[in-house]
């Protein structure tokens, strides 16, 4: 009997549940919520967790040029008053840890990435929809490498 198990899940004639993808994680209500300085601190049932949202490039203050202070300024204000309207806040895919530096108190954090969903809507896709962040696959090497960073110089278009 036990061959006639081991031939069948060998063969795939049985379906073996290790093969199933796993379900998406499900995603937590966030109860307070601030975002500051590239990150985001979150009350989500009793527990303070600081994570960086997934998949973006975000400008910090004070920045490399007065465009980078000021876009950092408008995507303050923009989340905010999001964050003010919002019926429902979540979080979801909280994933490995990253460090992000802050050029403000020049220092670096470690955070978690995480995708933070506000009404329905992915809060990295809204900014980076508004100009007020860059998709990481939008950052290309020669951005990376300008000594005046990412978002100042010529080389930034609008995506």
């Amino acid at each position: 009997m036990k061959r006639l198990v081991l031939f069948l899940l060998a063969a795939g004639a049985v379906s073996c549940s290790l093969r199933q993808p796993l379900a998406p994680p499900r995603a937590r209500k966030v109860d307070q919520i601030t975002c500051t300085l590239r990150h985001c601190q979150l009350m989500v049932g009793g527990e303070f967790m600081a994570v960086a949202l997934r998949g973006i490039e975000q400008p910090d203050l004070p920045g490399k040029c007065a465009a980078e202070g000021m876009l950092y300024v408008s995507a303050d204000i923009f989340m905010n008053e999001l964050f003010e309207k919002a019926k429902l806040i979540e979080v979801s895919e909280i994933g490995k840890e990253v460090v992000i530096h802050s050029g403000a108190f020049d220092s670096d954090y470690l955070l978690k990435e995480a995708n933070i969903v506000v009404d329905g809507e992915d809060l990295a896709q809204l900014l980076a929809d508004k100009g007020l962040a860059l998709r990481y696959r939008a950052v290309t090497q020669k951005m990376k490498a300008a000594p005046e960073g990412i978002w100042c110089g010529n080389h930034l278009e609008k995506p």
